[in-house]
This record gives C-alpha cells, structure tokens and sequence, in this order.
C-alpha cells in the first residue's frame, strides 16, 4: 500500500495530520475478521493480494500484546438472518450473502486462531460501519475508553479491491480524524527483522558472506523434527511465534553458503535415533567434499515427544538407552567414513581406466544390538574423513559421550559459575580417557545486544523486548519440559502445587534466581519474555567494551573457548558482531585478524593446526582409521599450540 501521503507537506504546513498520541484506556476494535477474506474459494477472497495476505498475522500480534496487557479487546462480525437484513447494499454486491446465518460454506466463521475469548464483546452489525445501528459507541463511552486501535478489514468499504479509494480514506482519516500506522511501523513487528525470508537462498547467502567478511569460526546450524504442541495442548502459539516450525533443513542450504566462502565452517545438527547411519554419513561425506572440509556434526539424541510422534514412533526411547544407541551408532558411522577406504584408494587415471583401487577398499560388516550393514563406505575420503563432531547434552550420559567422542562440546549456564563445573569434569573425564584435555573446544550460548553506546544498545534491547512473542517464548519452554504453562494467569506470580512437572518450573526459577541474584518474583509473563529474548542464555546489553568484558570473563572464570551466539534480530545482530564486537576482540588479542588456515578445514581452524584435517590421534574414532593423511603427532601438536578460543565466531 502507497503510505506516501503521510509525510504531504502542503497538508502539514497546512496544520493537518499531527498526531493525536495515545490515551491512558486503550481498546482494541478489530473488524470483521473472518475466513471470506482470507480463503481461495471465497468471492470476497484477499489474500492473493500480498499486503492483504499479511493482515491476520499482524492483527494476531496486536491481539496478543492487547491480551497479555489487559487491554480489552472487541470484535465486530456481520451476520444476515435473512439477505433483506442487508438492505440495498444486497442488490449491489451478491457476494454479501457469504455471512448469511444459513451459509454452509463457513466464509463468516473466524479466523482459526483469531476467535474471541469469554468476556470480549462481539457486535454483530448489518452494515460497513461498525458503529452504524450497533451499541458500539455507547460501549466505548461506557468502558471510559480514550484510544480505540482499530485493525482488520477497515477503510474498504467491505473489500474494495482499489488501492486509490484506500489511499484517500486512510490519507482522510490521518488528516483530520485519526493517527494511521502502517505495517511498516508497527512496534510488535521489528521490519528490520529477515527472519520471514529463511526460505530464500539469499538469506543464506548473505549470512555466510557477512561471517567470513567478520573471521567467524562457523555457524551453528540448529535443526529440529516437528514443533511443540504442549502449551494449550496446541501448535498454535508456536506456529505464530515462527519457533521450531517450518524449519528449512540445514543440508540443502549448506552447499549454497559454501559456493559464496572460503573459509567458514558450518555445524549441522542431526540424530542418531532417527536417520539411518548409512545415509547420513553419505550426507557428511557429500558435504565435507563440496565445502572442501568445513562441516561439523552436533550429535543429538532425540529427547521431544513430537519429534518421535512426527517420524512415526509412539513414545520416545529412554534417555540412557538413547546413549546406548548413539554409542553404536558413532562406531558405525567411523567404520564408513575411517575404516573401508585406505588413504590411495582414489586413482582417477585414464591410463589404467581405474578410477578407485580395490585393493584399497574394504567392506564393512557391522552385527549390532541396534544397527546391521555390510557394505562399503558410501563415499571415497573427504577431506576431513570425520566431520568435526559436536555434542551438548551434560547428563552423566552426555559426559561420557562428550568426553569419548566431541572435539567440541555446545554448555550452557547463566553466569560462570553455573558452567565452569561442568567443563572440568568433561575434560577430566576426556583426560582419563588419554585424551589432550585441552583439545576439547567448550562453546557457551549466549546472547548480546550491541549498541555504540550504551544508550543506544539498550534502546535496541527495549525495541525487542516490545516485539518479543511472550506467549511463543512460553510455549517454547512448555515444549522444553513437557509442562503446560497455560494453566497459570500471564500477570499471577507463580504457586506451584504438586501438578505433574512442576518441580522443573521450580527448579528452573530457583536456578536462575540462585544464579543472577535475582529476588523479583517470577509471572508467566515475565518467563515467557525471558524465552523470547535469550531463553536460558545470558544476554549482555552494552557497547562492544562492555560485552567483551562479559566473554572475557567467561574465559578466565569458566575455561570456555567460544560462544555460541544466538541472535535476536536477523541480521542485525550479526552485522553488529562483526561491525562492532570483533574489532574489540581483536584488540584485546581474543581472536585471530585472520583465520589460521585460510580455505583450509574446520578442524584446522578450530585446533588452529595448519595440515590437521583428520581426527587427532588420541581420538576413539581415530581407532577405525584405514590410513591418514595427517602425518605427526597431532596430541604433540596440540600441546604447542596455544589454546584457541572461539565463537561460531572464534576467538583465541
């Protein structure tokens, strides 16, 4: 839509279009929000006008903020007994009788998701105007409203379809009567966000670019199988929120961001309790010869019930024995990719017409309790062989696998304290093992807001904090502990009675109160906006200088050698890592001016080890090695090298 008259100068000069500002009672009027609108098959249909189509999803933004602020909200619907109900109007548009109370095709039904609550007021009116032969003024004025925000299907005469006749009503409306926002400036949607655009190449693109113009280490793909429907027992709130839902998966993209660097690595993650150990070690093998050795895999074992709903299983396998099963599943995967081709088994010479020497290849015959092949390995050696392996569970479990079989270990915590644990005993565990300790990279996550000043990075936290989706942050950690938070009043501080999964609540609450200092009691709200803006990550607020003395501090205090860092606004919170963040990190000597290998391999780079492309010989997986292309010894190696420290994004 054209909101060029906004800034008319001859009506401003004129005294026109100043704005009115807000009242201390709010309402929010929202205006026939029903499927005629927004459905194919219906005549009144919008949606396959862009603007249009993006409607219900800002009305759903509005709705929530109105609801989780106690602003009352009022709806409006048309509804016919009877066509002669619409008076002429019906001679001229025949589509009207879509809200006739005997329709069946459901075009004057709600919105799904987008329904009125007990105790909203709904007016049913006959005509265009809401307040025409309705008691909608008469409730406003009983209610003491001073602001109404009115949103929906309003100044188009019921669909007008001509974006003139819009233009001048709200231009009319913006001029005399009424302030006028438009999309772009709507403060419970950041438009600076390119979250919306993930499904584009582009976006991908454009992020690799920006990383390896800053040095970054890698970037950490997340990736997840289905979302969480525990909140309400619904997707809903997370299908709105745009959290762990409609996730583009990670392997298609990574070949794409590879082709526009040289560098950067990418971390993908995938699980050994659903996808067959064959064809994902094919998957690695296929990427790590296409980024030239720049893949890692962060191992996950699978914990979400919806997850194993979605990929046809009842329930999910225990936690220990899903262990078990990834225990296996890593020999397995270090058969195809160390174990069945020697290191000269790739001949390529038309001489000969060989193009892979037999000789060089061994089968693999593998019995399990959990797996079975006998086969080769899918593909000749990668650069790597083994991708850089990754893991974050800290269970006892998670420990003896990280300690076993990660060179890089994802942590998690609050302040140092809460971490620093932790990583010793993996490393000591690592070390009991015969592993260099110190060869384990530990990534903590983290979240920060950058600004050149401070005032200016906490105006940035307050713009989140105004777009942040509590209720999706909520039912994201509904989703994390399997306890349904929408029993609990958004504004009621928290009582916790004993119901089924309380005591992770609790714990939770006590943890970071414990961890923080914190001594402000704990509402639904006040968690789901800790959710959405950091979930159980610190977020430092500050200028570059002030957030490097937070990674400084976690390095010293808690032995980490990078951070993960989540962003809040893509890509803002990128461009200011590397705009403003690196070059601080680079002064105090945190991280390298430039990567140690320069388009050589992620495990290069991580170990800081120029030519060490394959698994460290004090690795368990280095066992199932055919032959290596890495001469010496990389635990001698290691020990001269100094310790590097990193964030997917690394510093050292």
């Amino acid at each position: 839509m054209d909101n060029s008259h906004r800034g008319d100068e001859f009506f401003a000069n004129s005294g026109f279009a100043n704005p009115m500002g807000w009242g201390k009672r709010p309402v929010l009027l929202i205006i026939d929000v029903c499927k005629a609108y927004w459905t194919k098959r219906s005549p009144l249909n919008l949606s396959a006008h862009q603007p249009s189509a993006t409607v219900p999803v800002v009305i759903q933004n509005l709705l929530t903020a109105a609801r989780t602020s106690g602003v009352p909200v009022i709806w409006t619907c048309v509804e016919y007994k009877t066509m002669t109900d619409a008076g002429l109007f019906w001679l001229k548009s025949k589509s009207l009788d879509v809200w006739q109370v005997s329709d069946t095709r459901g075009f004057g039904d709600w919105m799904e998701g987008l329904e009125p609550r007990d105790g909203e007021s709904v007016i049913k009116k006959k005509y265009p105007s809401a307040f025409f032969g309705t008691t909608l003024a008469t409730d406003l004025v009983v209610m003491g409203a001073d602001t109404v925000v009115i949103c929906g299907v309003v100044g188009t005469a019921c669909g007008d379809r001509s974006e003139e006749i819009q233009n001048s009503n709200l231009f009319d409306l913006n001029a005399k009567y009424a302030d006028i926002f438009f999309n772009s400036d709507n403060p419970v949607g950041d438009p600076s966000d390119k979250g919306t655009t993930k499904d584009t190449l582009e976006y991908w693109t454009s992020l690799a670019k920006l990383a390896e113009k800053g040095k970054i280490s890698f970037i950490f793909l997340a990736d997840s199988y289905n979302t969480h429907d525990i909140y309400g027992g619904s997707y809903d709130p997370m299908l709105r929120a745009g959290a762990h839902v409609a996730t583009i998966d990670p392997f298609t993209i990574v070949s794409a961001m590879a082709a526009v660097t040289k560098t950067v690595g990418f971390g993908l993650t995938a699980s050994t309790s659903y996808l067959t150990p064959y064809i994902l070690a094919r998957n690695f093998s296929s990427l790590d010869h296409l980024t030239n050795g720049r893949v890692a895999w962060n191992v996950v074992t699978s914990w979400s019930l919806s997850a194993a709903q979605a990929l046809g299983h009842d329930d999910v396998v225990p936690h220990d024995q899903r262990y078990d099963v990834a225990q296996e599943y890593m020999d397995l995967m270090y058969k195809f990719w160390e174990s069945s081709w020697g290191p000269e088994s790739v001949k390529w010479d038309r001489e000969s017409r060989i193009a892979f020497d037999p000789a060089e290849v061994k089968k693999i015959e593998h019995q399990g309790k959990y797996f079975k092949a006998s086969t080769i390995g899918p593909m000749h050696p990668s650069p790597q062989r083994t991708p850089v392996i990754f893991q974050a569970g800290t269970s006892k479990a998670g420990r003896e696998f990280a300690a076993k079989h990660a060179e890089a270990i994802y942590v998690g915590g609050l302040v140092p304290a809460q971490t620093k644990g932790s990583i010793a005993d993996i490393r000591a565990a690592a070390a009991a093992r015969g592993r260099n300790s110190q060869s384990l990279k530990f990534f903590v996550g983290i979240s920060c807001v950058l600004g050149r000043t401070l005032e200016e990075a906490q105006e940035k936290y307050e713009r989140a904090k105004d777009n942040a989706d509590i209720i999706g942050g909520l039912a994201q950690f509904s989703g994390y502990t399997g306890i349904d938070l929408s029993r609990f009043p958004l504004d009621d501080v928290f009582e916790l009675k004993d119901a089924p999964g309380d005591a992770a609540v609790h714990t939770f609450l006590e943890n970071f109160n414990k961890a923080t200092g914190n001594t402000d009691p704990w509402t639904p709200r006040k968690l789901g906006e800790k959710m959405a803006l950091g979930g159980f990550h610190p977020v430092p607020i500050g200028t570059a200088e002030m957030v490097a003395d937070v990674f400084e501090q976690w390095v010293d205090e808690a032995d980490v050698d990078g951070f993960n860092i989540a962003y809040i606004n893509s890509p803002g919170s990128q461009e200011d890592i590397v705009e403003l963040l690196v070059p601080e990190l680079i002064k105090r000597g945190l991280m390298w001016e430039k990567y140690e290998a320069e388009g050589g391999s992620l495990r290069e780079n991580l170990y800081g080890v120029k030519g060490m492309k394959e698994l460290p010989t004090d690795h368990y997986g280095h066992k199932f090695k055919y032959g290596s292309n890495f001469e010496g010894d990389s635990i001698e190696a290691l020990k001269k090298t100094s310790r590097s420290h990193g964030f997917c994004i690394q510093v050292k």
